[in-house]
């Protein structure tokens, strides 16, 4: 049996920043919520991932996970940010269209320095 074929990190990140890049693009008024959901889980996805962290994590897990892994300084305060921004605005009752755009696009970012 063949073994399944790894893919390499930066394929893994280029298809999930293409993923966020096209929900971003599809994000309007009427399914905002909807979008910053899918945002939310597939960001937790990618750094799961990335950090190799095995379990279903919070953004305030996240922020421990991110304290005691090894991550470069610069990277570490930017999602560190990042995951805090995520807190402030999943926690509002309906988080607006410019901030689930812009969360997005500091997603993106955060992605690509990986």
């Amino acid at each position: 049996r063949k073994k399944k074929k790894e893919v390499s990190k930066e394929d893994f990140k280029k298809a999930y920043v293409n993923k966020i890049s096209l929900l971003k693009r599809s994000c309007h008024e009427n399914n905002a919520e909807n979008v910053f959901t899918q945002f939310s889980n597939e960001m937790r996805g990618f750094l799961a991932k990335m950090l190799d962290i095995k379990y279903q994590f919070t953004y305030d897990e996240l922020v421990n996970e991110i304290i005691v892994k090894k991550v470069e300084e610069g990277i570490k305060k930017d999602l560190i940010k990042f995951s805090n921004a995520m807190l402030e605005v999943g926690y509002r009752k309906k988080p607006n269209l410019k901030e689930i755009k812009e969360l997005i696009e500091k997603g993106i970012s955060v992605m690509k320095r990986f």
